[in-house]
């Protein structure tokens, strides 16, 4: 995995914990994919009866499939990754836009769930630090368990021990 974390981690620093985005948060495009399918199959079983929907049908399908496999796309190129000395989020596949704030500049760790967000176990968290904030990263899995894991990174930090490695 050559990602923007392991290209920009400094000597001996380790990767502690992990979190990816939620696929709840593309529902929308998911939905609109599998109206995409549905019309489509509603084209090929039209296609028996005129031939001019199949070619189209096909064209339906396609855009079904992009519409779908774009979430997957977006939730790969997302890092999300707490280190032994910092916290980082990178998006972006083409045009990136990172942002690393270490240990010692993070005054609050902010946890946003919604009831639906609580149910489906997914939110948003925003890392206030001295001087700076990062922009909410909406659609977390396991928001509580990042912020765990942050705060214990943290602390094994300032008592001088390396965290445990989560993965």
């Amino acid at each position: 995995m050559t990602s923007y974390v392991l290209k920009t981690m400094g000597e001996g620093e380790v990767v502690v914990y992990t979190a990816r985005l939620s696929l709840w948060r593309f529902w929308k495009v998911f939905f609109y994919a599998m109206v995409l399918v549905v019309g489509a199959t509603w084209m090929v079983s039209a296609s028996r009866l005129d031939a001019q929907w199949l070619p189209r049908s096909l064209v339906v399908y396609g855009l079904a499939l992009l519409l779908a496999f774009w979430p997957l796309v977006l939730r790969r190129s997302t890092e999300l990754v707490i280190t032994d000395r910092r916290a980082v989020a990178k998006t972006g596949i083409v045009s990136t836009s990172a942002i690393e704030i270490r240990f010692s500049k993070i005054e609050t760790i902010k946890v946003d769930q919604s009831i639906l967000g609580r149910l489906l176990n997914f939110g948003s968290i925003t890392i206030i630090g001295t001087g700076s904030t990062f922009d909410p990263i909406a659609y977390i899995g396991q928001p509580l368990h990042f912020k765990n894991q942050l705060s214990q990174a943290m602390e094994a930090q300032s008592r001088g021990h390396p965290p445990d490695r989560v993965g």
